[in-house]
């Protein structure tokens, strides 16, 4: 049955979008209605009703919110000395996060943190003494040479506690479970999640690994997933497949009503 948002429901979302962010509008309203809505529900919902968050800046977005002081720490310590691109793979890794390059990007955006680089020789800048010309010399590598260092397609490596492989020349590495699900269990998206049901990064037997939407991924984490009882596990994912059921369904019948008004 489709879930029917009251007068009441609507007035506490319209009222808390004044003063507080998505992620703290969707704990308060839960909390108080006895719900378990996610964020893209009542962001969905917001927008369906028109509900605006009094034109305060990030309330739908990606403000401090989305990191911890922890995690913010570290993105503005490493942004100093790496592209976004690593920045987010150090950071999915390290935190166990599934943030998209889109949303560190607005995160660095609406929190002004920079890397500081500019890409230009500043003025006054002179090259150092040694400095040639750009172009071939006797010691450059001719086209589509390949390095006597380079590694072969198969091996493995460990990026930060993950097993990688490489798949593809000249530097294409993908992650070892994605791999084996692939190979054992069936086919993923772009946008999958494939976790450790032990919380053992080394445990790769295709019973061990489960496919999740970067939704679920983030609700898991959330809850500290890997510290919970081995027991209770298995539930935990029963109920984050659950969910993730209820959360599509719900979004494809919030945009069939939208399509209609």
């Amino acid at each position: 049955m489709r879930f029917v948002y009251t007068d009441e429901h609507k007035e506490f979302i319209k009222t808390k979008f004044q003063d507080h962010s998505l992620v703290e509008v969707t704990r308060m309203f839960n909390e108080k209605f006895g719900l378990d809505k996610t964020r893209n529900q009542l962001k969905s919902m917001a927008n369906n009703y028109g509900i605006r968050c009094g034109g305060r800046r990030g309330c739908f977005g990606y403000r401090k919110t989305l990191l911890t002081e922890e995690q913010m720490a570290f993105v503005e310590r490493e942004y100093q000395d790496i592209s976004r691109d690593d920045l987010l793979e150090r950071l999915n890794a390290k935190y166990d996060l599934s943030l998209t390059i889109n949303q560190l990007i607005a995160f660095l955006k609406n929190n002004k943190i920079t890397s500081g680089r500019t890409g230009r020789f500043e003025k006054g800048h002179k090259p150092a003494p040694n400095a040639r010309p750009k172009g071939p010399n006797k010691t450059s590598f001719s086209k589509g040479h390949t390095p006597h260092n380079a590694l072969p397609i198969g091996t493995e490596r460990n990026n930060y506690g993950y097993v990688e492989v490489k798949v593809a020349e000249p530097n294409t590495w993908e992650a070892k479970q994605r791999l084996v699900y692939k190979e054992f269990v069936g086919d993923l998206k772009e946008s999958d999640v494939v976790r450790f049901v032990d919380g053992d990064r080394m445990n790769f037997s295709p019973d061990n690994l489960v496919k999740v939407s970067r939704a679920q991924h983030a609700y898991l984490s959330r809850i500290g997933y890997l510290s919970q009882p081995q027991l209770l596990r298995p539930t935990i994912l029963a109920v984050s497949h659950l969910q993730e059921r209820i959360r599509v369904i719900e979004s494809n019948e919030d945009q069939v009503v939208a399509g209609a008004a």
